[in-house]
């Protein structure tokens, strides 16, 4: 689906964003243990932990050359590492995914795209993270800024890649998050595909 950004204008929130149960399946009721500005850790009444984290949408741009933007940010998971990622971040409330994504990009790497198209949403993981994921695909790039809420080092720049060296990145350890090579796999169909 490709979407026109103007459309979006002042509309609630994509009915994806909205958790749906498998038909026949029970959820069981949950409290939270413990919460943070990013997270919340729950546990169900069987005790089973679960991680809260809010919905997020990322997309692949791509420049006129057909050449992916990314950039570094470092992982608090890992020790401060640095991988590649596609621009992205946190839903808010009552934001489309799609405007969320070009907002982030805006944010990240200064650039809008005038092209959306939506590739896929998933969950982080399924059995203990509740993620879901927008992915998107955007062309039709212009220079386009906006104060985002990372530190001024915290995003790096790095140089545009092919989307025929993702696994070649992936063996060189410099990509390694899930949703960004999932994202760029998906882009990489979706343009074969025409």
């Amino acid at each position: 689906m490709c979407y026109n950004l103007n459309s979006f204008k002042g509309k609630k929130r994509s009915s994806l964003l909205r958790h749906k149960n498998y038909q026949g399946t029970k959820t069981l009721p949950k409290k939270a243990i413990a919460t943070t500005r990013f997270i919340t850790l729950y546990e169900d009444e069987n005790g089973s932990p679960s991680v809260g984290m809010g919905n997020a949408a990322i997309i692949v741009p791509i420049n006129s050359d057909g050449l992916v933007l990314v950039h570094t940010e470092p992982s608090p998971a890992y020790d401060g590492l640095r991988a590649i990622y596609v621009p992205g971040g946190g839903v808010d409330e009552d934001e489309d995914p799609a405007l969320c994504a070009n907002r982030e990009m805006q944010e990240e790497i200064g650039w809008k795209a005038k092209r959306v198209d939506h590739l896929a949403t998933v969950d982080v993981n399924t059995k203990y993270v509740e993620c879901r994921v927008h992915i998107y695909l955007g062309r039709e790039l212009e220079p386009s800024r906006l104060q985002g809420d990372e530190g001024s080092d915290w995003i790096q720049p790095h140089r545009p890649i092919a989307l025929s060296e993702i696994e070649a990145l992936m063996q060189s350890g410099i990509l390694r998050d899930s949703t960004t090579t999932l994202a760029l796999m998906l882009a990489r169909q979706f343009l074969q595909q025409g």
